[in-house]
């Protein structure tokens, strides 16, 4: 499965499947061609429709994992209105966006790093360059052991949560 970094470079170098098929600039041209011929943006699932395609050898989902399916179900019994797709061109502006090249100028804002020590999304080790990266002031909650969307509930919820409010607390009031 690919994994993502927070480098938008280091993921277009990788071999991820949109990158084997056609050239960067045709995947950059493409929806803006379909717009221009008066046809709707192109869309691509966010998470897969089911857990059985769910799986991230064949997925074309953003997050092809079954605990993304999961939440998005949990998501809906709660009256969510969110629509389960983001266009081909936000896509592209995901997969050019550099982060980690200016995050050295968010100080002296805070900033809070939530980092889950199982993310099979976002490689750890991205997340981790990053927080060394950022100046100070600055604060890491590492929650070993916790996924990519496990931090939306049970336990690593209440955990992530809690250090978030602590955190708000002490910078803001």
């Amino acid at each position: 499965m690919l994994q993502q970094s927070i480098s938008g470079s280091k993921l277009r170098s990788s071999s991820a499947p949109l990158f084997q098929a056609r050239s960067y600039y045709d995947f950059a041209r493409g929806p803006e061609r379909q717009i221009n011929s008066g046809l709707d943006q192109p869309t691509v699932p966010l998470i897969a429709a089911d857990r059985v395609s769910s799986d991230p050898a064949t997925t074309n989902a953003v997050f092809p994992t079954k605990d993304a399916h999961d939440l998005l179900s949990l998501q809906k019994t709660c009256g969510s209105r969110w629509e389960n797709y983001i266009t081909s061109q936000t896509q592209l502006h995901v997969l050019s966006f550099e982060g980690q090249s200016m995050i050295h100028r968010v100080s002296p804002t805070p900033l809070l790093f939530v980092v889950p020590g199982n993310d099979v999304l976002v490689q750890t080790a991205s997340q981790m360059d990053a927080f060394n990266k950022a100046r100070e002031p600055k604060q890491l909650l590492y929650l070993d052991g916790c996924g990519y969307f496990d931090l939306h509930t049970g336990d690593y919820f209440e955990q992530n949560i809690k250090v978030q409010i602590e955190f708000l607390d002490h910078y803001l009031k």
